[in-house]
């Protein structure tokens, strides 16, 4: 039960991101993908998403 008023479900992802920044994970991807063929504005950002996708995996595996 998760019941302690002063704990953040996903604060261990905190320090992932951080690396993944530093590492420059968003600078490679802004260099290197670009998401086509979206009328949309879905390829909007691709840095933002896959670092959403990085964060997802690794909550996922952790529970």
């Amino acid at each position: 039960m998760f019941d302690e008023p002063n704990l953040i479900a996903g604060a261990g992802l905190v320090p992932l991101v951080r690396l993944a920044e530093r590492a420059g994970l968003p600078a490679l991807v802004g260099d290197r993908l670009r998401i086509e063929g979206t009328g949309s504005g879905a390829g909007a950002n691709p840095a933002a998403k896959v670092m959403t996708l990085v964060a997802a995996m690794c909550a996922v595996s952790a529970a």
